[in-house]
């Protein structure tokens, strides 16, 4: 029985859609790598980030005996992945909410002393902030307390010179009943939190979100600077001054150095934190990930894990009635910047914030064109730059078999149109049949009901590109092409991967490892 069988046989399978979705893709990455592939600390990370959303959803819907439905739901998949959850004795909880720590430490007993000297939540005084201490935040090794607070709270010598754009440190000090903890005291800011002022605004105008966005762009290209990495950008720590729309930093209690490499894993709720970073290794490129969901929150209201930039036109209309004033063409730019930044790939995004400031002043204030490559523009529901489309018509015809053992479990013809300035995507999704087509702008979706989550959800994306279809890979599990006669192979995976060119007839093997494990391999055939 697969992990969401689990959730389908309680009773609260409709509470926590999001965390099994997250529970889910951990398993199939596991399930490819296997132990071997995975220290505890990534086990324990990624058991927390799922713990966190099935928590937050499920009282958001207001179910009952919540803890006990996550533990049984996790407890009974990492026992179907073969994981001895008593054997896993290393692990950083970040600061997460106690009721988290409380589930996580339920599925991993042998992580109790990790809660031990946990910074606690107290009411800040008067006149003081603190640095945020919601999910995400790194716990810090006893040894390096005065280190970490001394670099961390970089307000003072470390960003020298970036004094506008930062609250200043007024003095470190030790919180009451002698914990040995150093508590930064910073100045008082007339101000509010990015995520309240726009949660506040309603509607907002583009010419304001413009402005704002820029402000954080060139306030943190300072701090890229001084070779700075903030960790933990998110609209929680950004502060606005409504009074002359002045945008401030707060919260560097994760910073590093550029070069620095400390261990940690700092991850923060919301879709915010770059994908390499939630496996610790953190750069100015990850800073420019969060930097890009963040612009996406101003934008549409809503935390990035819940916006999808693969649906550019439902992205497009909700920006379009959050935003007065902003034109179609800088709806479309937005999406390419935003796109661009929020690359899979680090190498793809820009390098830091000084060139991200640079290309948005340019784009936005100057009138310049934004460059997109293929990739960005595949993204975003475009042919790749070069295509150029002459009205031609395709019949296509997709056998797709679903795999397991070596043998078929399931196979499904499906016959469509595609013009060629049209992409077919091909994904998974939930849903009765195997195989479902849906159509929308001109986006045409291939969905696989997979059962055992092999295939992603964004799998890949084929285009007829001057006279060739081409395939591109965004999966984690790959797409392997092949030819009838199985001469000719060629395996891509992930957005850094080439496009690689589809013939008539040639076979498509999506997330293939090993015949013994489960696959999907579709026969493309067009005329």
């Amino acid at each position: 029985m697969g992990w969401f069988t689990v959730a389908e046989s309680s009773s609260l399978s409709g509470c926590f859609h999001e965390g099994l979705l997250e529970l889910g893709d951990f398993a199939v990455r596991y399930r490819r790598v296997g132990r071997w592939g995975f220290d505890d600390w990534q086990i324990v990370n990624a058991v927390t980030y799922a713990a966190a959303k099935m928590f937050r959803e499920g009282r958001e819907r207001n179910c009952q005996n919540l803890d006990d439905a996550i533990v049984a739901i996790i407890t009974k998949t990492l026992d179907e992945l073969g994981i001895d959850r008593y054997s896993i004795t290393k692990g950083y909880l970040h600061s997460v909410d106690s009721e988290v720590r409380d589930i996580v430490l339920r599925v991993f007993p042998s992580l109790t002393d990790l809660s031990k000297g946990v910074q606690q939540r107290q009411a800040p005084s008067p006149g003081i902030q603190r640095p945020s201490t919601e999910a995400g935040q790194g716990l810090v090794k006893e040894e390096d307390k005065t280190k970490v607070t001394q670099r961390a709270i970089s307000e003072g010598e470390g960003v020298r010179g970036c004094e506008d754009y930062i609250v200043k440190l007024l003095d470190v000090g030790n919180p009451p009943r002698g914990s040995e903890f150093k508590l930064p005291i910073l100045e008082y800011v007339e101000g509010q939190s990015l995520r309240d002022f726009i949660e506040g605004q309603g509607r907002v105008s583009w010419d304001v979100l413009r402005h704002l966005m820029y402000e954080l762009l060139y306030a943190m290209s300072c701090v890229h600077g001084k070779d700075i990495v903030h960790r933990d950008i998110r609209p929680g720590n950004v502060i606005v001054i409504p009074s002359n729309l002045q945008v401030k930093l707060i919260d560097f209690s994760t910073a590093k150095l550029e070069n620095e490499d400390d261990g940690w894993v700092v991850e923060a709720p919301g879709g915010y934190t770059a994908p390499e970073q939630r496996l610790g290794k953190s750069s100015r490129r990850s800073d420019v990930y969060s930097l890009g969901a963040t612009l996406l929150f101003m934008l549409t209201g809503e935390d990035p894990d819940k916006v999808k930039l693969s649906n550019p036109e439902d992205l497009a209309s909700l920006i379009r009635r959050r935003v007065t004033g902003v034109s179609d063409g800088d709806v479309k730019k937005l999406l390419a910047f935003i796109g661009r930044a929020m690359s899979e790939n680090p190498q793809q995004r820009f390098a830091d914030a000084v060139e991200m400031a640079r290309v948005f002043h340019e784009v936005f204030y100057e009138g310049k064109e934004l460059k997109e490559d293929s990739t960005v523009a595949l993204q975003l529901g475009k042919l790749p730059e070069g295509c150029i489309p002459t009205g031609r018509k395709f019949h296509i015809h997709l056998t797709v078999m679903l795999m397991n053992g070596g043998r078929y479990e399931r196979y499904e013809d499906k016959e469509f149109e595609v013009k060629d300035d049209e992409l077919v995507v091909i994904g998974r999704e939930k849903h009765r049949g195997l195989v479902k087509v849906e159509r929308k702008s001109k986006t045409i979706r291939v969905i696989i009901n997979d059962p055992y989550q092999y295939v992603s959800r964004t799998h890949c994306v084929m285009y007829w590109c001057n006279g060739r279809w081409f395939v591109k890979d965004f999966s984690q599990n790959g797409t392997w092409v092949m030819d009838p006669t199985g001469s000719r192979r060629t395996y891509v995976r992930g957005e850094s991967s080439k496009p690689v060119e589809v013939n008539n007839g040639d076979y498509l093997l999506l997330a293939y490892v090993t015949p013994n494990q489960p696959y999907v391999t579709i026969i493309f055939e067009y005329k």
